[in-house]
């Protein structure tokens, strides 16, 4: 190939990328504050949210690396491009390949942003990540001793005068979290409880979201553990 063909490639190449990576950032951009005006009405997906999240940038930065390497590679054979020099053609070779790769893992991460399968998936991350044991159960026993206990803490809040609703929205609750978050700060647990309900609630939501009929009896154990320590902080 000629020299003006090479010159006409690189520099393409660099710039086309640059507008690939701006528009990625837009992209994902738009997405988060989607993410947040979802949460706002639904806080159950808060913590898959988070997984989400994690997800993303782990590859929106592989992207931004090969990205960079990209465009120093093709301004690098653009500079170099009216001299001979040594392993000429392995690193246009590499430059290509470099901004291929760059190109395809940017297609990847669009896919996974808008794979309607995303809150399962994430859903199904957490749920392995917390598995306690092999042994299953039906999850509605889960979800008939989680109820027990977020009445039980709401209904603390609500007679010791901790639940404070948005004056915005008389019908508004505190999510699981929130009502956590409350018997903390005002020193009615410990911190251990405080990150065990945390936990649970992050289980229970990922089960809910994850459409899961089956769950960690090693979980439901606990549950019912934290359930009775629960009485005996709310009693003290």
């Amino acid at each position: 190939m000629e020299k003006e063909t090479f010159y006409w490639l690189f520099s393409a190449s660099a710039q086309s990328i640059a507008a690939f990576i701006a528009f990625l950032l837009t992209g994902y951009a738009l997405v988060i504050n989607m993410m947040q005006s979802a949460q706002q009405n639904d806080p159950s997906i808060e913590d898959l949210h988070l997984t989400m999240k994690e997800k993303y940038y782990s590859h929106l930065l592989r992207v931004g690396i090969l990205s960079g390497v990209a465009v120093i590679l093709n301004l690098l054979c653009l500079s170099l491009n009216d001299f001979d020099y040594p392993c000429e053609v392995l690193v246009k070779i590499i430059t290509t390949s470099v901004t291929v790769a760059a190109i395809s893992y940017g297609i990847v991460f669009i896919i996974i942003i808008v794979d309607p399968k995303k809150y399962t998936k994430a859903a199904n991350k957490i749920i392995d990540d917390l598995k306690g044991g092999e042994e299953q159960v039906d999850a509605s026993q889960f979800f008939t001793e989680f109820i027990k206990l977020e009445k039980k803490i709401r209904d603390y809040l609500q007679s010791n005068d901790l639940y404070i609703t948005d004056k915005r929205d008389v019908n508004m609750k505190y999510s699981v979290n929130k009502m956590v978050t409350a018997l903390y700060k005002n020193k009615k647990i410990g911190f251990y409880a405080y990150d065990k309900l945390l936990t649970l609630n992050k289980y229970r939501n990922a089960i809910f979201h994850g459409h899961t009929d089956k769950v960690s009896k090693y979980m439901i154990d606990d549950l019912r553990i934290v359930n009775n320590e629960i009485d005996q902080y709310l009693k003290n």
